[in-house]
């Protein structure tokens, strides 16, 4: 039995004509890619949200995927193969082994009974386009992986989405994990995609992932600091029913972690350890240092892995189990 990597793909697509950010619909796309390569493994869970202005849908497609060593490594050469550089060029591979397929049409649905879904379709073919790949699963619903990276009223759809994933494939094949970038356990990655804003929660981590194994200390320290903050965000709104972001639209001002602050509303409820809050508030204090001093070497890889530690602590205490916090 081999260690499961994940990482997550996102992008939010536009649609044109509404330049107010509020009233701008948009097509967000999530998929979470998770690989066992010991066991020739691979899960897909898409989800497509579609957000206008009076309505929003939402789907979720999940794949499971059980294959021998010659179609797993296909599949891995065919995400490492340099993308489309514009729409009139494609490749495609086809893939076949023991699959399992799950669609629903609203949001929380439960995608584990593995077994009820189990079937061996026409082989799933996975085709690169200039801006995803789209998973033809021939079944009337093609999950797909973004990677569209035109910039749309100065915000990006992606982030770096083609690196991310042939950074993720490449670590698989190394057969080894990162120090410190330890997978958060699956119970604790569904809270986090059932919860408002948890999505912003683990978009920062994996930013901030992306940066340590570069070796782009600051920015992984900024991205974490903002996981927290979007992790205390989310947990107000969720546990306790309170609306930072509403708050703040209506002229209510926050800081993160001190004042009148986000951490203070969640140390108010007593469920973060007094140790979290405490290493909260030291690693605020650090990045406005660094960022405020320029100071590019003080940033070191020991920190950054007691940093990712506890930042998966925090998120345990906030939305895992009570034996959590310590």
């Amino acid at each position: 039995m081999g260690i499961t990597k994940q990482v997550s793909i996102r992008s939010d697509n536009f649609i044109p004509g509404h330049r107010v950010f509020d009233e701008r619909p948009h097509i967000l796309h999530v998929c979470d890619i998770k690989v066992n390569p010991e066991d020739n493994m691979w899960e897909f869970e898409y989800q497509k949200e579609k957000d206008e202005i009076s309505s929003r849908h939402t789907k979720d497609v999940y794949l499971y995927m059980e294959l021998d060593e010659k179609q797993h490594s296909k599949l891995t050469s065919f995400f490492l193969e340099e993308k489309p550089r514009d729409s009139s060029h494609s490749f495609h591979v086809d893939i076949s082994g023991d699959i399992i397929q799950q669609v629903t049409k609203r949001p929380g649905a439960g995608t584990s009974d593995k077994e009820k879904n189990k079937y061996t379709p026409s082989p799933i073919r996975f085709e690169a386009l200039s801006d995803r790949v789209v998973i033809e699963t021939f079944a009337g619903d093609n999950p797909i992986i973004p990677y569209y990276e035109v910039t749309h009223h100065d915000t990006p759809q992606d982030r770096h989405n083609v690196s991310r994933i042939e950074s993720f494939i490449q670590s698989m094949q190394d057969g080894g994990s990162t120090p410190g970038l330890e997978p958060l356990p699956t119970e604790l990655v569904s809270e986090l995609q059932s919860a408002e804003w948890g999505e912003e929660v683990r978009h920062h981590l994996h930013e901030g992932d992306e940066c340590y194994r570069n070796s782009l200390l600051h920015p992984a320290l900024s991205s974490y600091i903002h996981a927290i903050e979007w992790a205390l965000i989310s947990f107000l709104k969720e546990k306790e029913d309170v609306d930072i972001i509403q708050q703040e639209k209506n002229g209510d001002l926050y800081y993160f972690a001190s004042g009148n602050s986000i951490l203070g509303e969640v140390q108010d409820t007593g469920e973060l350890s007094q140790k979290s809050i405490s290493r909260i508030k030291s690693l605020n204090r650090a990045e406005r240092r660094w960022m405020g001093h320029h100071k590019s070497g003080e940033a070191t890889k020991e920190e950054l892995d007691g940093m990712r530690a506890r930042l998966t602590q925090i998120l345990e205490e906030l939305f895992g189990t009570d034996s959590a916090r310590k």
